[in-house]
């Protein structure tokens, strides 16, 4: 049972943020998963590019044609273009995933100080008591900050490659930097699964 302090709207409005927190966070993962396919397809071509200039990329029957190379070359460039436009949508969309989960905890926030007098006159012994089952309030929604911070970090190194890829020149650059992509380096798994964990608990998911 939880300890007095918060009203139900608060904690029906608390409710509310955290469940719409943890929705913006399923959508950031499938829309970094689905941009995986973009980057890759980006760094292939861009290596291609690069490979082209080399006299062993080119069997000796068709290098009789003196502008294949320039014309090979504009077709590879244009699929780059192609796929770093479909790479900037989804870091668009990103963004904007990002702005949700701004506005989630500057709702939880203001909620926060709408509890503020209430929590410190009703709870003797603490001043962040149970909102839920255990979690107060206030560490939900520092957690929230935190996490936040860290989208904003992933957000960032991602829009990064837009202008990182074109510049790749080696297999190792290329796969090192899909490897990044995979793995989220800026996202901490462990906090984002001790988020997940918590939710479930206090929320009784």
């Amino acid at each position: 049972m939880p300890l007095p302090g918060y009203s139900d709207q608060v904690r029906r409005q608390t409710r509310i943020q955290l469940d719409q927190f943890r929705s913006l966070q399923s959508k950031w993962e499938e829309l970094s998963n689905d941009g995986l396919t973009s980057v890759t397809a980006a760094v292939n071509t861009g290596l291609e590019i690069g490979y082209s200039d080399l006299p062993t990329h080119w069997p000796p029957a068709l290098l009789a044609f003196h502008d294949l190379k320039e014309r090979y070359v504009r077709k590879l460039t244009v699929q780059v273009y192609d796929h770093l436009q479909a790479l900037d949508h989804i870091l668009f969309r990103l963004s904007q995933i990002h702005q949700k989960l701004t506005t989630v905890v500057e709702t939880l926030d203001r909620l926060l100080d709408s509890t503020s007098s209430t929590v410190s006159s009703d709870a003797s012994k603490t001043t962040d008591p149970p909102i839920f089952r255990v979690a107060g309030l206030r560490y939900l929604v520092n957690f929230t900050h935190d996490l936040l911070a860290m989208y904003q970090r992933d957000l960032k190194w991602r829009q990064e490659t837009l202008t990182v890829i074109p510049q790749l020149t080696s297999r190792s650059s290329g796969v090192a930097l899909l490897s990044a992509w995979l793995n989220s380096v800026e996202l901490d798994k462990g906090r984002l699964l001790d988020f997940k964990d918590l939710l479930e608990f206090e929320l009784d998911l």
